[in-house]
């Protein structure tokens, strides 16, 4: 009968001291759980409170896009990856642009869209086309004075802007690039010099007959990397604005 006594006790104690292994398994995998969850809320706040910037981009074809293979190459949009991965900011992207465009054709006309934009940041690439000898053709003075009248049209204290030099025209680019560089450093805005990214240069452009989501390329719009190195240049400027 002691014998029993005894087994009975041991089988008790087992049983209790089962009981609380199993209670302090549970009891540490809930704050487990609660801690996992407490991390994921602080992730998914983090990103709800990402503060939000409208890029509005002003330009031609470079502007649209080609000849990048693919939407997200596009100077616009590899830009815009940079500012949220090295400011933190979520960004849109807006803005007014069209291929074969200039800035008294297009630009100009359309300030009040990019003013309905309400953007944050404003980069313009113009001059490209306006240099050309037709129908498009502006000469430097009326460049330079339809850029200050779009400036006047758009700026803001709250706004950031940034002006982009000319695209692969040679010799002929130099006397626009040149308006651009006066104009920011009368108007105190930025300028981007991407002359580096197609001066003495082929590796950035082409090749040519490649199917793009913006038509077929040619041997004259930038590819993948000159729209990478573009926007790298853009960057430069921008992230001094936003630190």
């Amino acid at each position: 009968m002691k014998s029993k006594g005894i087994i009975i006790f041991l089988l008790v104690v087992i049983c209790f001291l089962a009981i609380l292994v199993i209670n302090d398994h549970f009891i540490k995998e809930k704050d487990s759980n609660h801690t996992n969850n407490n991390k994921k809320q602080a992730i998914e706040t983090k990103k709800e409170t990402k503060k939000e910037l409208i890029y509005s981009p002003m330009g031609d074809s470079l502007t649209a896009g080609f000849a990048a293979t693919k939407e997200g190459s596009r100077y616009t949009a590899v830009l815009a990856k940079l500012i949220e991965e090295k400011l933190g900011y979520h960004v849109i992207q807006k803005g007014v642009y069209k291929s074969g465009s200039t800035l008294w054709q297009y630009g100009l006309p359309n300030f009040d869209k990019i003013n309905e934009q309400n953007p944050d940041l404003i980069t313009i690439e113009y001059g490209t086309n306006d240099l050309q000898h037709d129908s498009r053709h502006e000469t430097p003075y009326q460049f330079k004075y339809n850029l200050l009248l779009l400036l006047n049209k758009i700026q803001k204290d709250d706004r950031k802007i940034v002006l982009v030099t000319t695209w692969n025209r040679g010799k002929k680019s130099a006397p626009y690039d040149q308006v651009i560089k006066e104009v920011g450093l009368k108007r105190k805005v930025p300028v981007a010099n991407i002359s580096s990214v197609w001066e003495n240069r082929t590796d950035t452009q082409g090749p040519r007959g490649l199917k793009t989501p913006y038509g077929v390329s040619d041997n004259f719009h930038p590819n993948n990397k000159g729209h990478k190195e573009i926007a790298e240049i853009i960057f430069k400027q921008v992230y001094p604005l936003y630190k």
